[in-house]
């Protein structure tokens, strides 16, 4: 039953908001049960396009705005109220009115009118919001509240909020709490922009060495001798001429050496002593 009654069942004359508002009455008050939306009548429970042009719901400003294929009409019935006990319907309809008397309060701005019983006696209370004054209709609106709603607001999420809010009895400082809430919305954080600079190459991983060759046999393992240097032969001695002293390997060698120190002492800086 509660699935059913979240579709709505006439979407083709029922805009979604005016269902949802419906759903949400509904959700604050289990006594209540939905009376109508749309009927084929003229008023606002029927669409503008099928309302005489001279209605007095098609007639203002507002009303010639918005769907024009759409009920702008909502009624809920209270069983209780039926067998002659009103403490239920005068409660919400004494909030409607209350909040019609109070200029203050811009809730009510989105409606047209509403009738329904306020208070116990035998009369039908109501309110039009936009001449701003009291009404009053038939002995139904004893067990039924009638929401007439401006046809401009029909989509608007915000109006049927504002209208539920008259139905809870919360105060008009609540609501706007509420809808400044709302408009608070969250930073996004910028979204990240790719780097336009050019990446570095990728590193490449060292070739490994072929177990196989191409023909499919192991490699031929290549072995380096060591190498050994020739060792230095001194130069064959040669008999000395007349009168000069022989030369042997030590008197060679010490000669050698001799040539060497002077050729670094040449090209070498002298260190300076510390």
């Amino acid at each position: 039953m509660a699935t059913k009654l979240a579709i709505n069942p006439d979407p083709k004359h029922v805009t979604p908001e005016l269902w949802g508002l419906w759903l949400a009455i509904k959700a604050a008050e289990p006594k209540a049960r939905l009376g109508g939306i749309y009927a084929p009548k003229t008023g606002y429970h029927d669409t503008r396009a099928q309302n005489p042009k001279g209605n007095y719901s098609v007639v203002s400003a507002l009303d010639r705005k918005g769907p024009s294929d759409k009920a702008a009409a909502l009624d809920i019935t209270f069983t209780d109220a039926q067998k002659g006990n009103y403490a239920t319907i005068s409660k919400y309809a004494a909030r409607l009115l209350r909040s019609g008397r109070d200029l203050s309060d811009e809730r009510g701005n989105y409606l047209r009118e509403f009738y329904g019983q306020a208070d116990a006696d035998a009369a039908v209370e109501g309110w039009d919001f936009q001449k701003v004054c009291p009404v009053t209709s038939d002995a139904t609106h004893r067990w039924h509240i009638h929401l007439s709603i401006l046809r401009a607001y029909l989509n608007n999420p915000k109006a049927m909020r504002a209208i539920l809010s008259i139905w809870l009895g919360e105060p008009v400082k609540v609501w706007r709490s509420k809808e400044a809430a709302l408009l608070l919305k969250p930073k996004i954080p910028a979204q990240r922009k790719p780097t336009t600079s050019t990446p570095p190459p990728p590193k490449l991983a060292p070739a490994k060495l072929p177990t196989t060759t191409p023909e499919g046999t192991a490699p031929t393992a290549v072995v380096i001798a060591p190498v050994t240097p020739a060792p230095v032969t001194p130069p064959p001695a040669t008999e000395p001429a007349a009168g000069e002293p022989a030369l042997t390997n030590a008197s060679w060698l010490d000669g050698f050496m001799a040539a060497v120190r002077k050729v670094v002492e040449i090209w070498l800086p002298r260190r300076p002593k510390e």
